[in-house]
């Protein structure tokens, strides 16, 4: 039986962790002994089966440069540690600063292979805008981005969640492109929809009015939600329309204050963190995902399972999943007008909005979670 462990650096509730925990749960466990080591567990998290044993380093955060050295230094020898004590045939780390620390705790670790995995372009996408907040900031990120060049070529193998990214790991970092395997985000459709046909019992929908929705993290770069709360000022006068805004965020308090600005907070309904946000899906009309950059996202596929059409910002990680006009909507979501217009489009025309759920479906049962298993298990084969 071959012993793998997890590694992460925050489990709770994204992206990233939701793949750790549906690999985990779903690894064969008379093939597999799992362990999950997390740098923090947050107070909210997906659960973990019972048979997998958690090793919570307990990271706090803390202000000051020399603090946050210090912490680093701590972490990278409890990492190490723990990989000694529990001597794993195979880590799996998820995440680019994870990563990082990982492949640095391992080094001279010769004994163990390590596998990493990159979820997010953030890091590997030279044309992204980061708005950093201080010089700090700046170096930090171009430290991490030096980790990468010369660590990441240490791992046994790299999975990235898209083609795109796998191309842009190679072309960035000059990794050898035969290290880095793609496997898409796994997605358990038969979990979500179960969860899909819950009963919604904290919210009102009402008979008569189009609800647009989007479930993502309220956090600025990456998710331009601003965008699509712009969108409803046109929306509006064409449609008896409102906006739910599902998930939690530091963007908060600043969407809050837009849509007050814009004298929409009659029609924008900010819901907060749901724990099953895709029962909600079932009286959505149109999904909306305006975004900067992704890696592979989840909550998009998920959403065309459940049988909602979508909208989502014409980048190119995105065109790996949405056929433009086929299986969804492209569209440059900077622009309030064009975006506006697709949502009614679709509204609009039931013929279209049916096709387009149609194709959505059959696009996603390659992505079934069952295929990403097996993908995984080719992947640890090839090194152990």
């Amino acid at each position: 039986m071959l012993k793998i462990m997890f590694t992460i650096s925050d489990y709770g509730i994204n992206g990233v962790s939701r793949v750790v925990n549906s690999l985990m749960n779903n690894f064969s466990k008379e093939k597999y002994e799992i362990l999950l080591l997390s740098e923090k567990i947050d107070k909210y998290y997906y659960p973990i089966d019972e048979n997998i044993k958690i090793i919570n380093l307990n990271v706090i955060s803390v202000q000051g440069y020399f603090n946050k050295v210090r912490n680093i230094v701590r972490m990278l020898a409890n990492i190490r540690k723990n990989i000694i004590i529990e001597k794993p045939d195979i880590v799996l780390s998820s995440g680019d600063t994870n990563n990082c620390y990982v492949l640095l705790a391992t080094l001279f670790c010769r004994r163990v292979k390590i596998i990493i995995a990159e979820h997010n372009e953030l890091f590997f996408d030279l044309s992204i805008k980061h708005n950093f907040l201080n010089v700090k900031d700046r170096i930090a990120f171009i430290i991490y981005q030096f980790l990468i060049f010369f660590l990441y070529r240490r791992a046994n193998h790299i999975i990235a969640a898209s083609q795109h990214l796998a191309d842009l790991i190679n072309k960035v970092y000059f990794i050898n492109r035969a290290k880095i395997k793609v496997i898409n985000n796994p997605v358990d459709i038969t979990k979500i929809t179960k969860m899909f046909h819950e009963k919604v019992e904290d919210f009102q929908f009402e008979s008569g009015i189009h609800y647009i929705g989007v479930i993502s993290r309220l956090a600025s770069p990456q998710k331009k939600i601003d965008h699509l709360i712009k969108s409803m000022s046109i929306l509006k006068n064409k449609l008896n329309v409102r906006l739910v805004i599902i998930g939690d965020g530091p963007d908060m308090e600043d969407l809050v204050g837009l849509a007050k600005k814009l004298d929409l907070t009659d029609i924008i309904y900010f819901l907060g963190y749901k724990l099953n946000p895709y029962k909600y899906l079932k009286n959505i009309d149109v999904f909306v995902l305006p975004t900067d950059f992704e890696g592979f996202p989840l909550i998009l596929v998920e959403t065309m399972a459940c049988r909602v059409p979508v909208v989502v910002s014409n980048i190119d990680v995105l065109k790996e999943i949405i056929d433009n006009g086929v299986n969804g909507f492209l569209v440059d979501t900077k622009n309030s007008i064009a975006l506006s217009e697709c949502i009614y489009n679709l509204i609009a025309d039931k013929e279209l909005k049916n096709r387009i759920v149609n194709q959505a479906c059959e696009r996603v049962k390659s992505l079934d979670l069952r295929n990403a298993l097996k993908k995984y298990e080719n992947v640890i084969g090839e090194i152990n």
